[in-house]
C-alpha cells in the first residue's frame, strides 16, 4: 500500500462524498451553511496549529530518533505539549463557535448564517482529532511508516458516506435550485452533523494501533527545561506567525464569499458563494493531494534528513527532481481544469442546473494555475524549515498574504459582488506565484550550486507543450459541447465520457509536445506514476 494510492482512494471517496452532499443539501443555500461550518475546524486547525505540527514536529522528531538514547523522552514531551495545546484550542473555539462564524463570514444572509452557527458547534471538536491524525502521522513518517496516515482519511470518508445514505433514506434528495435553510429541520442537521464529526474522530484514533506496531508508545510527560526544546519553540514562533498571516489573508477571501452569498440571496440569482468555493477546492485538491502533496510528503523526510546531515547538494538534487516532475504533472491537470471545468462539475453535481454548474466551474478555472504555484511554494517552505529558516519562510507567507489582500481589496472595490468568489480564487492563484518567487530566492541562497537555468528551461518547455494541448482540448469541447442536458444519470455518464476522451487527447498532445522539444523524461515519469498506483509494473 502506497502513499499515493491511499491518498487517491481517500480523494476519490471525498469526491463521491462531496457529490452526495450536493445531492442531499443542494448547491446553494443549505450547502453554503454547511460549507461555512464544515470548513471552520480544518481552517482553524491548519492556521493555528497544523502548520506548526507539520513543519516543526517532523524535523524535530527525525533529529530525536537519531540520538543515541532514541529520543523517546524528548518526543514524549514534545507531543504532550502539542496535545495539551490542541485540546485548549479546541475547547476555546468550540465555545466561541458563533463568534468565529461572525468573524470569518460576516455578510452571510441571516438564514444561512443561523444554520452555519448551529452546525459549527457540532463541527468545532473536530480540531483536536485533525491534530491527533497529523501528530501521529508525523511520528509514523519519522519512523519510516508512510502509508498508515495516508489511508486513515479513507475511514472518515466511508463513515460520512454511510451517514449520507442514511440521510437519503430518511429525508430523500435536495430540491432543485435554492435550498432555503429555513426549511431545513434540526433533525436533518443532526443526521448530517453526527457522522461528519464521527468520521474525523475515527480518522485520528485509527493511528494509535499502527504507531504501537511501529515501536513507539506515547507517554504523558510535562516539563521542558533542559530537554533541548528551545530550538523547536523558536521555529514554532515564526511558523505560527506564518500561520496567522495566512489565516488573516484567508479570512479576507471568506468574507468576500459571504458577501457574494448575500448578494445572490438578495437578488434571487445563483452566484458562486462559499459552497462553490469549497466544492471547487475539493476538485482542485484531488490532483494536488494525490500527486503533489503525496510526493512532497515522501521527499520532505529525505530533505529533513539531508539537511540535518549538512548535505546541501543532495537537498538541491531532490529539489531539481521534484521541480521537473511536478511542473509537467501540475500543468497538465491545470489545463484539464480550465478546458473541462463544466464536464468535471457536471460529473460532480449531475443533479444540479446549468446556473449552479456554471458558477462552480468558473471558480474551478480560477483555481487551476494555483496547482503549479502551490506545488513550488510547498517544497520551498519545507526546505527552509528543514534548515531552521522559519523566519525566511515567514517572509514568503507575508508577501503572499499582502498580495492576496491587495488583490481581494481591489476586487471588493471595483468588481460586482456576483464575481467576488471567482476573482478571489484567481487572486489566491496569483498570490501563490508571488510567494513562490520570494521563497525560491531564499532557498537558492542557502543551497550549494544554482538551479535557476534548470527551472526556467523545464518550465518554459512545459509551457510550450501546454499550448497545443490546451488548443486540442478546446477544439474537442467546441464540437462536443460543454453542457450535457437530460436526466441525472444521462448527464453523469456523458460528462464522464467527455472528460475521459478530452483528457486523453490533451495528455497525448502534451506528451507529444514534450517529445518534440526534446524532453523524454515525461514518459519515464508517467511510467513511474503508473507504477505508483499499481497500473504498470515497476522496472
Amino acid at each position: 500500500m502506497t502513499i499515493a494510492a491511499g491518498t487517491m482512494t481517500s480523494r476519490v471517496l471525498g469526491f463521491i462524498r462531496g457529490a452526495l452532499f450536493i445531492a442531499v443539501l443542494g448547491a446553494v443555500g443549505v450547502q453554503d451553511s454547511f460549507q461555512v461550518a464544515n470548513n471552520l475546524p480544518n481552517l482553524m486547525y491548519g492556521l493555528l496549529a497544523g502548520s506548526v505540527i507539520s513543519a516543526v514536529l517532523l524535523p524535530e522528531i527525525v533529529r530525536a530518533f537519531k540520538r543515541s538514547d532514541g529520543g523517546k523522552d524528548y518526543v514524549d514531551r514534545l507531543l504532550t505539549f502539542t496535545f495539551v495545546t490542541l485540546l485548549a484550542i479546541t475547547v476555546v473555539l468550540t465555545l466561541a463557535a458563533n463568534v468565529v462564524v461572525y468573524a470569518t463570514s460576516p455578510m452571510l444572509s441571516p438564514a444561512v448564517k443561523g444554520l452555519a452557527i448551529t452546525w459549527s458547534y457540532w463541527f468545532m471538536p473536530q480540531i483536536f482529532f485533525y491534530g491527533m491524525q497529523s501528530v501521529l502521522g508525523q511520528v509514523l513518517n519519522a519512523r519510516g511508516h508512510f502509508w498508515e496516515a495516508a489511508w486513515s482519511p479513507v475511514l472518515n470518508n466511508v463513515v460520512s458516506i454511510l451517514g449520507l445514505f442514511y440521510y437519503v433514506w430518511l429525508f430523500g434528495w435536495a430540491p432543485k435550485g435554492y435550498y432555503d435553510p429555513a426549511d431545513f429541520t434540526y433533525t436533518q442537521m443532526m443526521v448530517i452533523a453526527i457522522p461528519t464529526t464521527l468520521g474525523i474522530v475515527l480518522q485520528g484514533v485509527s493511528l494509535i494501533w499502527p504507531l504501537k506496531k511501529a515501536g513507539y508508545t506515547w507517554n504523558f510527560k510535562w516539563g521542558f527545561r533542559g530537554y533541548g526544546l528551545g530550538r523547536a519553540f523558536r521555529i514554532a514562533m515564526w511558523t505560527m506567525l506564518s500561520a496567522i498571516t495566512f489565516m488573516l489573508s484567508t479570512i479576507v477571501v471568506q468574507i468576500l464569499a459571504s458577501g457574494a452569498e448575500a448578494y445572490g440571496h438578495a437578488h434571487e440569482v445563483i452566484v458562486a458563494g462559499p459552497a462553490a468555493r469549497a466544492n471547487a477546492t475539493t476538485i482542485f485538491m484531488l490532483p494536488h493531494s494525490v500527486i503533489t502533496a503525496s510526493v512532497a510528503t515522501a521527499l520532505f523526510a529525505q530533505i529533513a534528513a539531508y539537511a540535518a546531515a549538512g548535505e546541501g547538494s543532495k537537498v538541491r538534487e531532490v529539489l531539481e527532481i521534484y521541480l521537473h516532475k511536478i511542473a509537467q504533472i501540475t500543468v497538465f491537470f491545470a489545463i484539464c481544469m480550465v478546458v473541462f471545468a463544466v464536464p468535471i462539475m457536471q460529473a460532480y453535481a449531475a443533479s444540479r442546473g446549468s446556473a449552479e454548474i456554471a458558477s462552480y466551474a468558473a471558480v474551478l478555472r480560477a483555481f487551476a494555475p494555483r496547482l503549479v504555484f502551490m506545488a513550488l511554494f510547498i517544497v520551498e517552505v519545507d526546505i527552509l524549515l528543514s534548515y531552521g529558516r522559519a523566519k525566511q519562510a515567514f517572509y514568503g507567507y507575508l508577501i503572499k498574504a499582502l498580495a492576496l489582500v491587495f488583490i481581494c481589496g481591489s476586487v471588493a472595490l471595483f468588481a460586482s459582488a456576483a464575481n467576488w468568489v471567482v476573482y478571489s480564487a484567481a487572486a489566491e492563484s496569483a498570490s501563490f506565484l508571488v510567494g513562490a518567487a520570494v521563497l525560491y530566492y531564499e532557498v537558492d541562497k542557502i543551497l550549494p550550486g544554482k538551479t535557476t537555468d534548470l527551472v526556467v528551461r523545464n518550465l518554459l518547455g512545459t509551457l510550450i507543450a501546454a499550448v497545443p494541448a490546451a488548443l486540442v482540448g478546446s477544439i474537442f469541447m467546441y464540437f462536443a459541447g460543454e453542457f450535457t442536458v437530460g436526466r441525472t444519470g444521462y448527464v453523469l455518464l456523458f460528462a464522464l465520457i467527455k472528460g475521459a476522451i478530452g483528457g486523453l487527447l490533451v495528455l497525448l498532445t502534451f506528451l507529444g509536445g514534450l517529445w518534440i522539444i526534446g524532453d523524454r523524461d515525461a514518459f519515464a515519469n508517467l511510467k513511474k506514476l503508473g507504477a505508483r498506483f499499481g497500473l504498470v509494473k515497476r522496472g
